[in-house]
């Protein structure tokens, strides 16, 4: 019997699920291996389960615990899929702030208590994180395969500096330019360091990373400490390592 697989989107833009309908060339050939039971974004009809694996993006509000534990039961593996899913994704910045309506629309009035989110692992067992802001389609693909041939995947462990050296990319630290291709994890091909943008950390920090030494790298080419922190944060303030960077 053909694998069932589960799709599900939470708090979040829906961009890691749409990167999934934008493999085009080999999305039906995909899908005919696999039996795909639930995807709303793409089909009506859709099943409660049982999962054998269940992708998951977007990151959880309390009210959406309950239902995020129901597809936990239901699924053999659970994979996070996107910055949301893994580490809070924007939304999740909101915890460093005090009343983030008013810091954003700069009006008295907008005093409103903002839910709380949390990535999956604050409330269920993960088995896998595909981060990325979006997700990366290739790995997506590379994953399924492997699942489907009933292998362990092999997902990256080396940070982004890795994928640039393999291009030959000139290191845009050296220009002077905050890039946190040193501590953040690969994956991506390193597409914005190679067309010549900086690495925004939206997978996550690599193993073992060194902030600290990456921050004072940072702050001895004059870039501004609450900059660094404000990068650091962006995708994925809710990842321990990026949280806890101070200036």
């Amino acid at each position: 019997m053909k694998p069932r697989i589960g799709i599900f989107g939470f708090t979040g833009c829906a961009g890691c699920q749409l990167e999934i309908l934008n493999l085009e060339d080999i999305l039906l050939d995909l899908f005919s291996t696999v039996d795909v039971v639930n995807f709303r974004m793409a089909k009506s009809e859709n099943s409660d389960g049982p999962f054998d694996i269940s992708f998951v993006e977007g990151s959880i509000m309390s009210y959406q615990v309950d239902e995020l534990k129901k597809i936990r039961e239901n699924s053999k593996t659970l994979v996070a899929i996107g910055s949301c899913a893994c580490h809070g994704g924007v939304q999740y910045l909101q915890n460093f702030m005090e009343n983030p309506w008013k810091i954003v629309y700069n009006d008295k009035k907008m005093i409103y208590s903002s839910p709380d989110t949390k990535p999956l692992s604050s409330y269920v067992k993960v088995d896998y994180l595909l981060p990325g802001c979006p997700m990366d389609k290739d790995e997506f693909v590379e994953f399924v395969k492997s699942m489907l041939m009933g292998k362990k995947p092999v997902l990256k462990t080396y940070p982004v500096c890795v994928e640039c050296k393999l291009k030959e990319n000139i290191c845009l630290l050296e220009r002077g330019i905050m890039c946190l291709g040193p501590v953040s994890l690969a994956g991506c091909s390193a597409k914005c360091p190679s067309n010549g943008y900086p690495c925004e950390g939206c997978r996550g920090p690599v193993e073992e990373a060194n902030i600290a030494s990456q921050a004072e790298l940072m702050k001895e080419k004059g870039i501004d400490p609450v900059d660094l922190i404000r990068r650091f944060r962006m995708f994925t303030s809710g990842a321990k390592e990026f949280e806890e960077v101070k200036a």
